[in-house]
């Protein structure tokens, strides 16, 4: 398996390839759990964390669940092969320093927290010595989105700062600014349309904080985030593999 997770890719294809099918497999085993799932605990896509499809309890996914904990775990290797073969790429070109050196302790911290979702399910049946698994859960969850955002940013700087010295030289800036592009414009709407409701909810005691309604209903913003990191670190290492 360690052999598997550290091999670099041998194509631009492979690389490709591999994450696709990686992301691919998730979303079959979510939909797997999600067909699992009992009719009668009401799973609402809209309505109800992602995260209960991966839950054994009762009145959760109890049939069902090991599909979407084993799709975490999953798209965690997938994360972290393709953080070793970035960094590779990135090192290739700059100095391989204190910055690029954190933004892969980051994203390996962020495929750690997907492994880690996946063995320990969003259940309230189960515990850790005094923490229930839901609480570590959740903890682990706001833990993947920060890293990883940070692991992102960091490598859009080593970019960006490379470009402002060398051009377009030693990177494919210009294919390079689209993904980043993304990673903002998904970042402000994401923040913006959640902190709004957040305000409109404490100034409005008849509106409830969860679930949220439309562009301000926060599994959506789950489900997208949870394939949108993945999705951005396939995207930006097939450039750089595709550039070498």
């Amino acid at each position: 398996m360690l052999r598997v997770l550290t091999a670099p890719f041998k194509s631009p294809g492979a690389v490709l390839r591999f994450g696709i099918g990686g992301m691919a497999l998730l979303a079959l085993l979510a939909i797997g759990s999600l067909l699992a799932y009992p009719a009668s605990n009401e799973y609402e896509p809209l309505g109800s964390s992602a995260s209960y499809l991966g839950s054994f309890d009762g009145d959760r996914n109890p049939a069902g669940w090991w599909m979407f904990s084993g799709g975490l775990v999953l798209i965690g290797l997938v994360i972290m092969r393709l953080t070793l073969a970035r960094h590779r790429l990135i090192a290739a070109r700059v100095p391989d320093g204190w910055a690029l050196k954190l933004a892969t302790a980051l994203h390996l911290a962020a495929a750690l927290c997907y492994g880690l979702l996946g063995l320990i399910p969003d259940a309230d049946t189960a515990s850790l010595g005094s923490a229930s698994f839901n609480t570590i859960h959740d903890q682990i969850a706001a833990m993947s989105f920060f890293v990883m955002g940070m692991g992102i940013s960091i490598d859009g700087v080593i970019f960006f700062l490379d470009w402002r010295a060398f051009g377009s030289t030693h990177f494919p800036q210009s294919r390079l600014r689209w993904p980043y592009a993304s990673f903002v414009a998904a970042g402000l709407l994401a923040g913006s349309s959640l902190g709004y409701w957040y305000v409109r909810c404490e100034l409005d005691s008849s509106l409830k904080h969860w679930p949220g309604e439309g562009l301000y209903c926060f599994p959506m913003w789950e489900w997208f985030l949870i394939f949108f990191g993945p999705t951005l670190m396939i995207w930006v290492t097939w450039l750089l593999a595709d550039d070498a």
